[in-house]
C-alpha cells in the first residue's frame, strides 16, 4: 500500500501554487492541513488526497479504492490516487470548474462555506 508524506504533500501544494498562484496555492494547502490532518491521517497516507468516498466525485477519478472507516465510523470505498499531485490536478480542474469557489470542496451551502472558510483563515500554510 501507499504510505504517502507531508513531503509528497508539500509537492502537491507547490504544483497547484505554480499553476494556479500565490491564493490558490496557500488555500489548497490550507484545505489538505485542515482535511488530513496536517498530512498525517490514514485516509492521507493511503490515498494521496483527503479521503474521496468513490461515487461522490465526477470528473476523471482513480479506479482504485480502498476500504476505510470514514468519519461516522462506517465502512465506505475510498479513491486511491496515483500521488498527492495526482489529486492537486484534480483539484486545481474541479476548483476551476466551480468559478475558483474552493470553499466548494467542503459543501455547496453558502452558510457552511462561509464557516469552512473562516476555519481555514486559522491554519498557517507553511509550504507556499
Amino acid at each position: 500500500p501507499n504510505n504517502f508524506t507531508p513531503e509528497d504533500g508539500k509537492k502537491a501544494c507547490e504544483y497547484v501554487y505554480e499553476y494556479e498562484g500565490k491564493e490558490i496555492g496557500k488555500r489548497f494547502e490550507q484545505i489538505m492541513r485542515l482535511e488530513t490532518a496536517h498530512f498525517t491521517s490514514k485516509q492521507y497516507k493511503l490515498c494521496g488526497s483527503p479521503g474521496m468516498i468513490k461515487g461522490k466525485w465526477s470528473g476523471t477519478v482513480p479506479t482504485k479504492t480502498i476500504n476505510l472507516k470514514e468519519n461516522e465510523g462506517k465502512n465506505e470505498d475510498f479513491l486511491v490516487w496515483d500521488s498527492p499531485t495526482s489529486f492537486a490536478k484534480y483539484w486545481v480542474q474541479y476548483n476551476q470548474r466551480n468559478n475558483n469557489n474552493f470553499a466548494r470542496w467542503y459543501s455547496t451551502d453558502p452558510t457552511n462555506q462561509a464557516k469552512y472558510i473562516a476555519k481555514l483563515d486559522t491554519i498557517i500554510s507553511r509550504f507556499v
